[in-house]
């Protein structure tokens, strides 16, 4: 019986997931895990990239907007965006698109 010792193919399957290649691409687990050196190759989808449309809709209305107006140009924009649409309360944004909505929103709050 061997102890403390991994199966052969595991082994050398484990280590070529995880050793750096030659072009230093690093590999990744069935689970999606990846090492630290591997995050700016392979970029990974993350929840916080994610904004819900409702904060985006009272960050709006905080700065001054009318709850209608911001609702319907967030919803013209997200239209043009998005391709499905999710109740407001659901609806997720990636935070790249909410960021670029609020500065429109800032923009125009500093028009005369």
């Amino acid at each position: 019986m061997r102890k403390n010792k991994e199966p052969e193919t595991s082994s050398l399957h484990l280590k070529l997931l995880f050793q750096p290649s030659a072009t230093g691409i690093v590999g990744r687990s069935a689970y999606g895990t990846s090492s630290a050196s591997d995050n700016n190759i392979i970029p990974q989808r993350k929840e916080k990239d994610m904004k819900k449309t409702i904060n985006l809709l009272n960050e709006v209305v905080k700065m001054g907007f009318s709850r209608e107006k911001a609702l319907r140009d967030i919803d013209a924009s997200l239209d043009e965006e998005l391709t499905e649409r999710k109740p407001l309360m659901e609806e997720e944004i990636p935070d790249q698109l909410y960021e670029d909505i609020l500065f429109g929103f800032r923009c125009e709050a500093e028009e005369p």
